[in-house]
């Protein structure tokens, strides 16, 4: 994984802001305590800087916590869709948002903020997604850095976000992934973000907005054409899904 010059490859990734890393549980030799040696070993490589780790889940294919667990104590966001954090939180209920209330999917969100997480982010699907901060502030400031100080006034508090509505044909291939790169486009960009939208919308309805405008963009057809022509930067793009309101919005389970 490292190459040939495992002490350069750890000295660049730590050059960075956000350190994202997919799919643990389809590494068998990157799990547990090696998982979050290699987190610690990226922060080491330099005291220079210390990156924030982000994750995100494939491939669960059993209720086993400790794949993860070592690591959240270190990492300032999670993704998994319903059904990942379903089986990992070894929730008895169903995997079905119709069948679920608020508090079952914030029960599973607390599974992983319980094991040090700073913000845990769930993807349900056409019900929109569900992101919550850990309540301890001091948490928060290590696991989240230089990113934290906007979260800290929302120590514990959690948001229900709606899926946007697709105007064109959907193919939800990649809906996930594009969800993640847009909660960490938007936590990278935070304060540009908060400082152009003059309506009141804190740090987790951002990123909230941000991955789920993110999603839009890969699934539906429409707005892809339309996105691609219209925004020349990245940043056009997180101003448009973070501050439109005219987006419309589909009905949600959690609304």
């Amino acid at each position: 994984l490292l190459g040939d010059e495992p002490g350069r490859t750890l000295f660049c990734l730590n050059a960075h802001r956000v350190v994202h890393f997919g799919y643990p549980h389809l590494l068998p030799k990157l799990q547990g305590p090696e998982l979050e040696k290699f987190f610690l070993d990226i922060r080491g490589a330099s005291s220079l800087s210390q990156p924030v780790f982000t994750m995100d889940v494939n491939g669960v294919d059993s209720d086993d916590p400790t794949v993860l667990c070592d690591a959240l104590r270190h990492t300032a966001l999670l993704h998994a869709n319903l059904e990942e954090a379903h089986l990992l939180a070894r929730r008895s209920h169903k995997a079905d948002s119709t069948q679920l209330s608020r508090s079952d999917v914030e029960e599973m969100g607390d599974f992983f903020l319980n094991h040090g997480l700073a913000i845990i982010a769930i993807t349900l699907g056409a019900d929109g997604c569900f992101l919550k901060c850990h309540a301890d502030e001091s948490i928060l400031s290590k696991n989240l850095g230089s990113f934290a100080k906007p979260f800290m006034k929302l120590a514990g508090q959690s948001i229900f976000q709606q899926a946007f509505k697709a105007r064109g044909s959907v193919n939800a291939t990649g809906a996930g992934d594009a969800f993640t790169a847009g909660v960490i486009a938007a936590l990278l960009e935070l304060d540009w973000l908060g400082a152009q939208i003059s309506s009141r919308c804190d740090a987790l309805r951002l990123l909230a907005r941000a991955g789920a405008g993110s999603s839009l963009l890969q699934i539906d057809s429409a707005e892809a054409d339309q996105s691609s022509s219209r925004f020349r930067t990245p940043r056009e793009l997180l101003i448009r899904v973070t501050s439109d309101t005219e987006l419309p919005l589909l009905p949600s389970s959690f609304a």
